[in-house]
C-alpha cells in the first residue's frame, strides 16, 4: 500500500468527491485508477499555512487516526488560493531541507564516498546471476550505510544519491516540490503526476520526470485565480 499527496484544484469544494471519482480503482470501467480511498488532509493534515485574516474561509484540519502528531498553528488542509501562504510553505520547506542536508553531511563526514543504489540495480540480471539480494547486501555493506542505518536517513529510497547533489540543488528541489505534492488534479479534471505510484510508496519516475512535473505544476497553480480552492488530499493505492 502507498499514501501520497494530491493537490486538488477546484472551483467548488463541495464537488471534491465528484472530481476524484474518475480515478477510483473500485469502479468498473475507470480508465486511470489512481486510488482506492482518500481523505482530506490525512497524513498531511495542516499541509498549507494560511493568512490569518482568512481563517473563516479555510478548511481546518480534523483529527483522525492517521493525522500527523502535531499540526502547527495557522495551518489548514485547503482553501481559496488567496487565503493560502504558498510563499511561506516554499520557504519553510527550503529551510527544513537545508537543515536536513547539513545534518546528513555532518553525520557522514569522513566516510568513503559511497556507490549509489542505481549502480547495483543496473547490474541485477538473471543472465549473470547477480540477484537483488546480493545488490542490497553490497549496498548496505558500505561504510556510509552503516553510519546512517540507525537513523531516519535509511528511509530514503537512496540516501547516497539524494544527498550526493550540491546543497543549493537539494534545497531548490525541496522548494519546488513544496506546493504540488506527488500529484495535482486540475480544475478541468486532468491528473498530473511525474509517474505512477505503486506499493510501498515506490513510483516509476526518474528525477528528470519529477523536476518536469514540479515546474509544470507550480506554473499551473501560480496561474490560478485567487478564488480557486487548493485542497490537500491523502490518497491511498
Amino acid at each position: 500500500m502507498s499514501h501520497f499527496t494530491v493537490i486538488v484544484c477546484i472551483d467548488d469544494p463541495e464537488k471534491l468527491e465528484a472530481a476524484l471519482a474518475p480515478f477510483d480503482e473500485n469502479l468498473e470501467g475507470v480508465a486511470e485508477p489512481k486510488w482506492d480511498y482518500w481523505r482530506i488532509g490525512g497524513r498531511w493534515g495542516g499541509y498549507f499555512p494560511f493568512r490569518p485574516e482568512y481563517r473563516d474561509k479555510v478548511m481546518l484540519p480534523e483529527r483522525g487516526w492517521d493525522s500527523p502528531g502535531e499540526v502547527p498553528p495557522g495551518h489548514c488542509d485547503g482553501g481559496p488560493k488567496l487565503a493560502l501562504d504558498l510563499d511561506e510553505l516554499r520557504t519553510a520547506k527550503a529551510a527544513g531541507a537545508r537543515k536536513t542536508y547539513r545534518e546528513y553531511q555532518a553525520l557522514t563526514e569522513g566516510t568513503p564516498e559511497p556507490v549509489p543504489w542505481s549502480v547495483f540495480a543496473d547490474n541485477i540480471s538473471e543472465g549473470n546471476g547477480y540477484t537483488v539480494e546480493q545488490a542490497r547486501d553490497e549496498y548496505h555493506a558500505q561504510p556510509r550505510w552503516k553510519v546512517i542505518a540507525g537513523t531516519d536517513f535509511r528511509y530514503y529510497d537512496d540516501a547516497f544519491a539524494t544527498f550526493g547533489k550540491p546543497e543549493s540543488l537539494f534545497v531548490e528541489h525541496a522548494r519546488a516540490q513544496a506546493v504540488p505534492g506527488y500529484a495535482t488534479l486540475t480544475t478541468d479534471g486532468r491528473w498530473r503526476a511525474p509517474g505512477t505510484m505503486d506499493c510501498f510508496a515506490i513510483s516509476d519516475e526518474g528525477e528528470g520526470d519529477r523536476i518536469g512535473y514540479w515546474e509544470a505544476a507550480n506554473a499551473y497553480i501560480d496561474s490560478l485565480p485567487g478564488d480557486v480552492f487548493l485542497i490537500a488530499v491523502d490518497c491511498h493505492i
